[in-house]
């Protein structure tokens, strides 16, 4: 009698792993995306001291280079441990970190990863993030291997939302009263929003 082995379903090998064994830097004509270093501290009080990126980042408020050398320097720290992937976005020709992007709660098992942004308040509205986001989701899906990027974002940061709207990402839940603001002493609802990387493969294969 012949014995039918069941059927084993698994993903495609993702290289999530490879980016913590060797940091990858990314680089346009006109922007880099590198890794943190302490002498980017100016140009983090930059993007913080915008006070309204207390409604929508999580990052504590930061006034001062001190404070913005240590949350370098914890950001790089995750990374070694395997945390989260953060990447300083570069002008080239200002020669200045201009915003911060990430893919953090990232599952290895289900190939899956969160992103996040910011940008200095002085280069919103150009088109900059939109430019970045789309560059990572295709990095994150042709190199990486990612299925699925996730993104959780305040229901009033309506600039963030128009931008994942348009790169794809659609709305997949809604979180009542899920985040505080620091600025009105309120809870705001949050949004998660997925975009599913369509050449994701399965493979089946027979469990011996």
């Amino acid at each position: 009698m012949e014995v039918v082995m069941p059927l084993l379903a698994r993903f495609k090998l993702n290289n999530v792993e490879n980016v913590f064994n060797d940091y990858v830097e990314l680089e346009t004509e006109d922007y880099k995306l590198r890794k943190l270093n302490k002498n980017d501290a100016r140009d983090i009080v930059d993007i913080y001291e915008n006070k309204d990126i207390m409604t929508y980042d999580r990052a504590l408020f930061i006034k001062s280079e001190s404070k913005a050398r240590k949350f370098i320097e914890e950001l790089n720290d995750m990374y070694e441990e395997r945390e989260r992937i953060d990447w300083a976005i570069e002008d080239k020709k200002l020669e200045k970190v201009i915003g911060l992007i990430a893919l953090f709660n990232i599952s290895i098992l289900d190939s899956r990863a969160e992103v996040g942004y910011v940008l200095n308040k002085a280069y919103t509205n150009k088109g900059i993030m939109q430019y970045i986001l789309k560059w990572i989701v295709d990095f994150s899906f042709n190199v990486l291997g990612i299925h699925k990027l996730e993104a959780n974002i305040n229901a009033q940061n309506a600039p963030s939302i128009k931008i994942c709207e348009k790169i794809g990402f659609e709305k997949e839940g809604y979180r009542k009263k899920q985040v505080f603001d620091r600025k009105t002493g309120e809870y705001n609802d949050n949004y998660t929003y997925g975009l599913i990387n369509d050449n994701w493969e399965i493979i089946l294969e027979r469990i011996e």
